[in-house]
This record gives structure tokens, C-alpha cells and sequence, in this order.
């Protein structure tokens, strides 16, 4: 998934064609979500808005919904009050029942993505796996690539650091075995070993490893495989691997580099500062921690939370606890929720 070859390939083809055409209607929200990944998006909300609008007036409602579900998918890559995300989050359940009444398999796709982007936004995990479950389920049998790996890599991160336990884990990839695609064997074998790196069998990790990577390996599944080299690395530093993690975190930012994701590059940066941080070298830390902070483009309410604590450790080792309490405030400010968490 090369995200700026999709992004021009799509801008030059909406370009070639007439303004108000319904091919380019349909193709405008297929750009918008390019530009959001590869960091444009306001130029991504200036485009949706035209597409709704113009989809809208030549009766094209399909389409214009398709756009204004992307441009409520524009709102996880900026910090947004709780009351701002749930009712994007009604939006796009909404949406989502309009293409389901419609058997759309690729709105429905679209409009899960959103919501369990939304969910993820409030920490609301075990509800965002679900959506992610929903959306790579509809956008396989739609046969949309891009939406299935978004978010094949989103329900193994939610299953990963939400309330599920590690555990339930072989019933989940049972049941994404099941499925018969190669997206869902890739979650399912990764799932497999993450439950066996918490169990302490690493026997078990080696052989599920092994098996993930060759799917990943033999279906060309390269994004899919960036993504769950950065969640699995999470596991990593938790059971005292953070060498190894960081080999993994390094290995994805070095792809969503080149494939220009904004998004999950910010991500790896600041997971590489931690792994870096838990193996006590502070002066490498720091560096990084100082480039991370001044090359940030996210503003995202994740990406905030995790550029206070990265400040935080680096207040401590330059000797200011103060300054490091006041940057731990003000991630758990950010933190705080207006409602429970289902």
C-alpha cells in the first residue's frame, strides 16, 4: 500500500475527468482517504466537501454519503472534544445502516472503518475491535484491499492493548481462521503468537510467527505486516523484550516511511522512543525524543497523549521533575472521558 502512488495515481484520474461525472464522484472519496493518510487533511475535507456537494446535486446520494463518511473518518487525525467524536460516531453508525439496508459491502466497509477509528479515539477498544472485525469482513467480501488490511491491522492492535484477555485469543483467531482469506489467517496467526509471548511459550510464539510471516510473505501483505511488527512489539516490551521490539517498531517505521503513512509513522516514532527509553540509554533517547517532538505533524488526541508522556521521560532525565509532572498532567487531562467505557 503505497500511499502517495495511490494518491497521485487518483489525483491524476480525477483530473481527466469531467467535473460532475458520476465516475469521479465515486472516485473522490477513494482520494480523500488517500490524501488523509499521507498527511494532507485539509486539502482531503476541502475535496469530500466538494464531492458531497456536487454528489448531492446530481442526485448521486450514494456517493455523497461515501463522502461524508470520509471527511467524519478526517476527524480521528485531530484532537476532538468527547461529545465531538460521538456524534461523528452516530454519524457513521447511521451511515453504516443506510448501506446496509442497501447491501453496499463497500460503504458498510467504509463507514466501520470510521466508527472504529471514533472508538479507538475514546479508548473505547473491545467496541473498536468489533467495528474492525465488521469492516475488514464487508470490505473482503467487497474485494477492497486497502479498507481490509486497515483494518485487519486495527482489530489485532485493539485485541492487543484493550480489555480482552490474552487468553480468549485462540477463539478469536479460530474464528478468523475460519473466515478462509488470507487477511483474516495473517490476524489470526498473530494473535496466536502474542497469546503465547504473554503465556511465556516460546516455542509456541516461534512456530505462530513463522506462520504469520509466511502468509504475509506469500500474498504480498507487506502494510499488513509493517502494522502487526509494531502492535506485536508492544507485547515485546511488556514481557522485558525491548530490544527486540525495537527491531520490530524500527522495521515499521522504516515502511510507513517509505509508503509516506503519516499517521502510523508519528506512531512508530513514538513507540521507538519508548522501546529506546526502557533499555536506559538516555542520551539516544533524548535525541530522538527531541527530533520526535519537533517533526510532529499529528495532532490527533493518541498522538498528543503519547507526545506528553515522551516529554515527560525527558523532562526526568534532564532533571526537571516538575516540568515532567505537569506533562504527565496533561496526558491524563487528555485522557479524561465525559461517559463509561462499554
Amino acid at each position: 500500500m503505497d500511499f502517495v502512488s495511490a494518491r497521485d495515481f487518483l489525483s491524476r484520474a480525477a483530473a481527466l475527468l469531467p467535473e460532475a461525472s458520476p465516475r469521479r464522484l465515486e472516485t473522490l472519496p477513494n482520494l480523500g482517504a488517500a490524501l488523509a493518510d499521507s498527511g494532507r487533511v485539509e486539502e482531503s475535507d476541502a475535496l469530500l466537501g466538494e464531492a458531497a456537494q456536487l454528489a448531492g446535486a446530481a442526485g448521486l446520494d450514494r456517493d455523497a454519503l461515501r463522502a461524508s463518511v470520509q471527511i467524519l473518518s478526517n476527524r480521528v487525525y485531530r484532537s476532538q472534544t468527547d461529545a465531538e467524536i460521538a456524534s461523528a460516531s452516530e454519524e457513521a453508525r447511521r451511515a453504516f445502516g443506510t448501506f446496509e439496508a442497501a447491501l453496499d459491502e463497500v460503504g458498510m466497509a467504509e463507514a466501520a472503518l470510521v466508527v472504529n477509528n471514533l472508538a479507538y479515539v475514546r479508548a473505547h477498544c473491545e467496541e473498536a475491535q468489533r467495528w474492525a472485525t465488521t469492516a475488514m469482513v464487508h470490505a473482503l467480501e467487497a474485494g477492497r484491499p486497502r479498507e481490509a488490511m486497515q483494518a485487519a491491522g486495527d482489530l489485532v492492535g485493539m485485541a492487543l492493548v484493550g480489555p480482552v484477555p490474552f487468553t480468549r485469543f485462540a477463539t478469536d483467531a479460530h474464528e478468523l481462521f475460519a473466515a478462509g482469506e488470507p487477511v483474516a489467517d495473517v490476524c489470526g496467526h498473530v494473535l496466536m503468537a502474542a497469546a503465547a509471548l504473554a503465556a511465556g511459550d516460546e516455542d509456541a510464539f516461534e512456530a505462530h510467527e513463522a506462520r504469520w510471516r509466511d502468509v504475509i510473505d506469500r500474498h504480498g501483505l507487506a502494510f499488513l505486516g509493517a502494522a502487526h511488527e509494531m502492535e506485536l512489539s508492544f507485547v515485546e516490551m511488556w514481557v522485558g523484550r525491548a530490544e527486540s521490539g525495537e527491531r520490530r517498531i524500527r522495521e515499521a517505521l522504516e515502511f510507513f516511511t517509505q509508503t509516506a503513512n503519516v499517521w502510523y509513522a508519528s506512531v512508530a516514532e513514538m513507540y521507538l522512543c519508548e522501546a529506546i527509553y526502557a533499555q536506559d540509554r538516555p542520551r539516544e533517547f533524548l535525541r530522538r525524543a527531541d527530533a520526535f517532538e519537533a517533526s510532529t505533524l499529528m495532532t490527533d488526541r493518541h498522538n498528543l497523549i503519547r507526545r506528553q508522556v515522551v516529554q515527560a521521560w525527558s523532562h526526568l532525565l534532564r532533571g526537571s521533575a516538575v516540568e515532567a509532572e505537569a506533562s504527565a498532567r496533561r496526558a491524563l487531562k487528555l485522557l479524561e472521558n465525559d461517559g463509561p467505557r462499554p
